[in-house]
């Protein structure tokens, strides 16, 4: 993600980073109810089937193909929010460890719009710069986390192209 798009998404990202954490910390997976309906609707079609097997077969069956599913299913969706949550809080952490890097005029200015969801109007107010002056201090904030972007770029290809 460039800068200018982590700047407008980076309260929604810290926010489902939340969600995950709590989600993650509390799995519980499917419930047997949830499993059971899957499976339900999973195999069920309109056609009549002959009979085959005994009763004791099908219910065998059935027992080990419902904790088969159930510990497939709940795996699958742990592993999901698992590499979410880690693809999410790489960026987020890339993010703020490059407004980190900027220098203290800019740094300040950008965590007011970010971290503490100032306006322009609050910004200027607090700063005692003009809109302008806060105009082209952003810029050269984007401009400056552009180039760290790239440079992480430039080192992933170098890595992937040799």
């Amino acid at each position: 993600m460039r800068a200018e798009t982590m700047l407008k998404e980076y309260p929604k990202m810290k926010k489902e980073l939340g969600l995950l954490t709590f989600q993650i910390e509390r799995f519980q997976g499917l419930t047997e109810d949830d499993v059971i309906e899957m499976m339900y609707f999973q195999n069920h079609n309109d056609t009549e089937r002959v009979q085959t097997s005994g009763t004791s077969d099908k219910t065998a069956n059935i027992a080990i193909k419902y904790k088969e599913v159930m510990d497939r299913e709940n795996s699958e969706w742990l592993h999901y929010l698992i590499d979410r949550y880690w693809e999410l809080k790489d960026e987020v952490d890339f993010f703020e460890a490059i407004v980190e890097m900027l220098p203290d005029k800019l740094k300040i200015l950008i965590k007011g719009f970010l971290y503490e969801e100032k306006t322009w109007d609050q910004m200027e107010g607090e700063l005692h710069y003009s809109r302008r002056t806060i105009g082209n201090y952003r810029r050269e904030a984007v401009r400056m986390l552009n180039e760290s972007y790239q440079i992480r770029d430039n080192a992933e290809c170098e890595y992937m192209c040799t």
